[in-house]
């Protein structure tokens, strides 16, 4: 008897389908990248909540030839900015993260630079890019 595997390119269709036929996910399709190799599949890139990557966590193994899942490097913007909040001084200065892109704004506290805070929080698992629009003292 010969046993067929289902082809990734389906495998990574029918996975592109629950992103765009799940709401949230949806926005976030532009932003998240599905391989797949022998039924492995790995997602990369960012989703906007912990919620969105739970989710498709929890769908994405029953789809049919999928041997397992990688997300390793799936990051969502809440914990990166978690992580980014445990970094900077709270006061003067505000975080914003949309898909890892990381923008600081207000002022700089005394004795520290931009450069500083951007090298820093470069090195926050998922962080793509670092912005810094810093007011002048």
């Amino acid at each position: 008897m010969v046993t067929m595997t289902r082809p990734d390119v389906d495998i990574v269709e029918a996975i592109d389908d629950i992103i765009a036929h799940y709401p949230p996910a949806r926005r976030d399709q532009h932003h998240i990248h599905v391989s797949a190799q022998g039924g492995h599949v790995i997602l990369t890139g960012n989703v906007m909540s912990p919620n969105t990557r739970a989710v498709l966590l929890e769908q994405i193994p029953s789809v049919e030839g999928v041997q397992s899942v990688n997300a390793d490097k799936l990051y969502d913007d809440e914990s990166i900015r978690l992580d980014v909040g445990g970094l900077i001084e709270s006061g003067s200065m505000f975080v914003r993260i949309e898909y890892g892109i990381v923008v600081l704004s207000g002022r700089l506290p005394a004795g520290k630079t931009a450069e500083d805070y951007a090298r820093k929080i470069a090195k926050v698992p998922g962080v793509r890019k670092v912005v810094t629009n810093f007011q002048a003292a």
